[in-house]
């Protein structure tokens, strides 16, 4: 048996991406069940989309409730509710003897919680535990709470590390820059390619047709640091004067009450609470070009789901560069424009609706068709089995 655990997210979060996550699983330990520890909602959504992609794996898949902390929990509370999500998975996996247990994602709090669950353990299987958001507050820059030494993921890295354990980062740019960053947590760190599957599995038959109106499309939810929705708002009320035919949308919903309240009712395309799949996928294919401006020295250490969904719906993107998205240009071509400064990006996008490049966009979107397989469960199996049995033989 594998446990794979979420001990974080709610409903519709990194839904996609923990979906993509149990097929590698599924595909890379083909006589294995798999336990599915998971908040209800967002087990259901997970199981939905796994459904979906592999309907011959997932009657392996066995699912059970995980009480998790909400989002607004926080003292005394959220430690214990994040103690016993953690306790939780390990006894599951003690009881019954499994052989491997990933989380899919965790806090920082989870992070430490579980490196002092295994301290005091005598499990003797591999665990692995994706890094996604966590890392962002190591970078040179982000803002430190009192003490911050002495918490978070700084704290958690200088911890004594359980030989069972092994931190996972989704992407090698990841990897390089932690080494740079934490080069001892680097040490207990392995990479993958963060897995995913598609919404679009054909080319759109109206590619060589220019579209009218030319669509701007914010991938994702508004909230947290370092995503840009607020430089993306900022762009569309410029380019608005200048191009009243353009139109910028969400793909995605605003997450706070101050963002409702801010953008919901000057924006008609930014809604309001969480789209069904179906309604998201809907949004996806209106888009012409996905706009990303999130902040680079935050996604040095953080993959993108936001451009996993746009070459999902096989859009094109004009994206501000960074590691993560410089790597993925490496390798797979002309996907969109990747540009230096905001200014650049702004200039992009005039230029798009001055001249739209209509043989360029047709060339992108067949690039990304033809290259995104990179990240399909099927290609990540392999990496991610001899991840495993690697970690299996140190112990």
């Amino acid at each position: 048996m594998i446990i794979v655990s979420e001990p974080q997210c709610w409903d519709f979060e990194h839904s996609r991406v923990n979906a993509s996550l149990l097929h590698t699983v599924l595909l890379a330990y083909g006589e294995s069940r798999i336990l599915f520890l998971g908040e209800p909602g967002h087990s259901a959504r997970v199981r939905e989309l796994l459904e979906a992609q592999a309907p011959d794996e997932v009657s392996r898949v066995d699912w059970r409730d995980l009480m998790i902390p909400p989002r607004q929990a926080s003292g005394s509370r959220r430690l214990r509710l994040e103690w016993n999500a953690i306790r939780s998975t390990l006894s599951a996996a003690s009881r019954g003897s499994a052989s491997l247990v990933l989380f899919t994602s965790a806090t920082e709090i989870g992070f430490l919680l579980l490196k002092v669950l295994l301290a005091g353990s005598r499990f003797p299987a591999p665990v692995l535990a994706v890094m996604h958001g966590v890392l962002a507050t190591i970078v040179p820059g982000a803002p430190r709470k009192r003490l911050s030494s002495y918490r978070g993921m700084r704290l958690v890295f200088r911890l004594p590390h359980p030989r069972q354990l092994r931190y996972v980062a989704l992407g090698e740019s990841i990897l390089r820059s932690l080494r740079e960053l934490q080069p001892e947590a680097a040490r207990h760190t392995v990479a993958f390619e963060i897995p995913f599957s598609w919404t679009v599995n054909a080319l759109p038959g109206d590619l060589t047709l220019p579209p009218s109106p030319v669509r701007f499309g914010y991938f994702g939810v508004s909230g947290g640091r370092g995503k840009g929705f607020d430089r993306f708002v900022r762009l569309a009320d410029e380019l608005r004067g200048e191009f009243p035919e353009a139109r910028f949308m969400m793909v995605g919903h605003l997450s706070t009450g101050a963002d409702r309240t801010r953008f919901g009712a000057a924006h008609e395309d930014f809604p309001g609470a969480p789209l069904s799949q179906a309604e998201y996928a809907e949004r996806a294919r209106q888009v012409t070009y996905a706009v990303s401006v999130t902040d680079p020295s935050v996604y040095r250490v953080g993959a993108s789901t936001s451009f996993l969904d746009a070459i999902s719906s096989v859009k094109p993107g004009i994206y501000l560069r960074n590691p993560y998205l410089e790597e993925c240009f490496a390798k797979m071509g002309d996907i969109g424009y990747l540009c230096d400064t905001i200014d650049d990006v702004r200039a992009c996008m005039r230029s798009v609706l001055n001249e739209f490049p209509t043989s360029r966009y047709v060339r992108q979107c067949r690039t990304i068709f033809t290259t995104r397989h990179i990240f399909d469960p099927a290609a990540i199996r392999t990496r991610f089995h001899t991840i495993v049995e690697e970690v299996r033989r140190a112990l």
